[in-house]
């Protein structure tokens, strides 16, 4: 069986297993408590990017989506509707085949049965405290990673991971750049990678990077990744402005104003087109993408794909 190799966040040797810890070849100690390994970089994590600026031309020339095509459909129909909307981009197993999937950022470990009930091996990493108490945070949240850690400086060796979840992640690290090329280098050759990050969603959990769909092109494509496909989800940013703590009251409220603001702005879009026809009207498919409350993508790890 394909063993998943544990690197030292601090100096990349590989770690080696003892009584109640790992240690790297720097004898730094890293502890197993109640089954997780606490693989936190004893260092401040210092990187240096070797960056070249995408000529903007390609951001025009993209050709974003509304809504993501799945790349299967064969979707078992008693998982939640996120579970759901993911699985469509798990890749098949073959029988006999072992694959580590990465829920990069797990929280709660909510899709841990969804990727074991595909097959794979399932690896959840957060970061050490995994609950924040600022605007968003929520008292009852329990941590369901295997690998606390650092999600600048994953504790895995290079092409670990077949496919890996990072929803809602992004936006709340310090240097997204820094952990998307940390993602790249971990996945596998032709490894999957489905990405959700805040666009119009307000600040929450101590988020740092909210991302158009300009921005998320930008990020991963500069990190090495191919992108396959990029689409605004279909949650308005009104509604996620006031299901995210933007708009005070009881949820019923909220979500009545919500839903009449959406239904106004649409409206004030029907007219405009009516007076304008396409003169200077912004196409459906930017408009989507401007206002979505997450941003969505499909990515893929080639090699010597840039």
């Amino acid at each position: 069986m394909k063993k998943l190799k544990l690197i030292s966040p601090d100096d990349g040797t590989t770690l080696k297993k003892i009584e109640g810890a790992y240690v790297d070849g720097s004898k730094n100690l890293y502890p197993i408590e109640n089954g997780v390994n606490y693989l936190v970089p004893k260092k401040t994590i210092k990187a240096q990017l070797n960056l070249k600026l995408i000529n903007h031309q390609y951001f025009r020339e993209f050709k974003f989506k509304k809504t993501l095509q799945p790349l299967r459909k064969d979707i078992p129909q008693d998982y939640d509707m996120k579970s759901k909307n993911i699985l469509r981009f798990i890749p098949k197993l073959k029988d006999k085949t072992v694959a580590y999937a990465l829920d990069h950022g797990c929280g709660s470990g909510a899709l841990k049965n969804v990727f074991i009930s595909e097959g794979y091996e399932y690896i959840g990493v957060d970061n050490e405290i995994g609950v924040s108490t600022h605007v968003g945070g929520g008292k009852g949240f329990k941590n369901g990673a295997s690998h606390i850690c650092d999600l600048h400086s994953l504790p895995f060796a290079d092409n670990s991971f077949r496919f890996a979840v990072s929803y809602s992640v992004f936006e709340h690290l310090q240097n997204p750049l820094i952990a998307a090329k940390e993602l790249y280098r971990v996945m596998e050759e032709n490894g999957t990678c489905f990405i959700a990050i805040g666009n119009l969603v307000p600040f929450h959990m101590d988020s740092f990077f909210h991302m158009t769909h300009y921005g998320v092109l930008n990020l991963f494509k500069s990190a090495g990744f191919e992108i396959m496909q990029i689409a605004g989800a279909n949650w308005n940013g009104y509604e996620a402005i006031s299901s995210m703590g933007g708009l005070p009251g009881p949820k019923i409220f909220r979500k009545s104003i919500s839903k009449s603001i959406v239904k106004l702005h649409e409206s004030l879009w029907r007219i405009k087109r009516l007076l304008n026809g396409d003169i200077n009207t912004i196409d459906e498919i930017t408009r989507h993408n401007m206002m979505a409350g997450l941003i969505k993508a499909v990515i893929r790890k080639k090699k010597n794909f840039n």
